[in-house]
């Protein structure tokens, strides 16, 4: 004949185990009766979104910015995430800042303007122009020509 197990009221329902997104939480309740097991429940727990956690001040702050790559001419820094895998969860725009940085092995990017139009033709040849927007090392040509056609 089967026992019949009474038991003592349910324990709070425990934290969740997920820092973010959806985890479990458990609550248990013992028995009265020596020969009946302790009883445990679950439940499907909801925390903030994990890309919201991304904003917080959960993140931590940043590392000092690292030494300028000879390759790429920029220099980096991370945050230092306070949580478990963070980036699981955030992307890498809230983990890592880049920025350029200038040393006499960087070169500096040139920039210039669109080409202008065509110039009347002057006899022989015709030209265009462009500006430079932002100095820099080794510019392009600003000055293009070609021979008239009659």
């Amino acid at each position: 004949m089967k026992r019949l197990c009474m038991w003592e009221g349910w324990s709070e329902w425990g934290d969740c185990d997920s820092f973010c997104g959806s985890g479990t939480q458990t609550r248990t309740r013992a028995s009265l009766n020596e020969d009946c097991a302790t009883q445990t429940e679950s439940r499907i727990c909801e925390n903030k979104p994990c890309t919201d956690v991304c904003n917080d001040k959960l993140l931590g702050s940043w590392s000092a910015w690292s030494t300028c790559s000879k390759d790429t001419c920029t220099r980096q820094r991370v945050k230092l995430g306070l949580f478990h895998r963070v980036e699981l969860y955030c992307g890498k725009e809230h983990l890592v800042q880049e920025k350029s940085c200038r040393t006499r092995n960087c070169p500096r990017e040139c920039r210039v303007s669109g080409w202008s139009g065509w110039s009347e033709c002057n006899g022989r040849s015709k030209y265009r122009t462009r500006d430079i927007i932002q100095d820099g090392d080794m510019c392009p040509e600003l000055y293009d020509s070609i021979p008239c056609t009659s």
